[in-house]
């Protein structure tokens, strides 16, 4: 799931120039990241809890990083074979993705 919130701040940092998409575009990356964070807490020992948000924000930027390096260096080509990327693992999770999220938001 980290992966699939890398893709949405990516796209969220070429989208700097349109506000709106940009915003649509982190709010996306939030429920990844939101998702992703509540399985690893889910898992983790009450010390390691701690340092979980902190983690995975180190996980999607370092993949978020590498994207932007895809990018930078194969233009549009890049973006075309991480949305690629994206379509075949992050699409399947949606609807766990949205399910954690209706999950936390009850409560």
């Amino acid at each position: 799931m980290a992966e699939c919130a890398a893709f949405f701040r990516l796209a969220a940092q070429l989208y700097a120039s349109k506000p709106s998409l940009a915003e649509q575009a982190n709010n996306k990356a939030n429920g990844w990241e939101l998702a992703a964070t509540l399985f690893i807490l889910n898992g983790s020992s009450e010390e390691q809890q701690f340092h979980v948000k902190e983690t995975m924000q180190h996980i999607v930027d370092a993949k978020k990083t590498e994207y932007l390096a895809r990018v930078e260096s194969l233009g549009a080509k890049g973006f075309e074979d991480i949305s690629k990327e994206f379509n075949e693992t992050c699409m399947p999770m949606v609807p766990l993705q949205e399910k954690v999220i209706e999950v936390m938001r009850r409560g």
